[in-house]
């Protein structure tokens, strides 16, 4: 059986902890990278089938870690991105979409939710199944 791919681009210890064991339920591989060069790094040596992105970071930001992603044309430019924040104001989900986010969700998350957000977006997803 093939497995997802996901990359979690978070940097505080804790909710790496967290999102890993929520997302064990699907199944997939998870990479973390704890900022934006860092997730491009790993973009360059692998590829993903969805995108957990922290909108604030270290060193280079979420949002402008989504438009490099996005630049960056193929296999990475449609991977799905997921913008994850504790700082949601409505006008957050269009400047999101405007960048390049596929979908945002705020933390902290309802996990249940979560899963159902992440699995929509993993072609190998054993979530829907049982």
């Amino acid at each position: 059986m093939t497995h997802s791919r996901i990359l979690l681009v978070e940097d505080e210890p804790t909710h790496v902890r967290l999102f890993k064991d929520i997302l064990e339920e699907t199944h997939a591989t998870v990479h973390v990278a704890g900022d934006g060069f860092e997730a491009l790094e790993a973009m360059k040596s692998a590829t993903f089938d969805l995108v957990l992105m922290d909108l604030r970071l270290p060193r280079m930001g979420g949002m402008e870690t989504t438009r490099r992603i996005r630049e960056s044309g193929p296999p990475h430019r449609d991977v799905p991105i997921i913008g994850m924040t504790a700082f949601t104001m409505p006008q957050d989900a269009e400047i999101g979409s405007d960048l390049g986010l596929t979908q945002c969700v705020a933390k902290p998350v309802d996990p249940d939710r979560f899963l159902a957000t992440v699995s929509k977006y993993l072609p190998h997803s054993n979530l829907n199944s049982s």
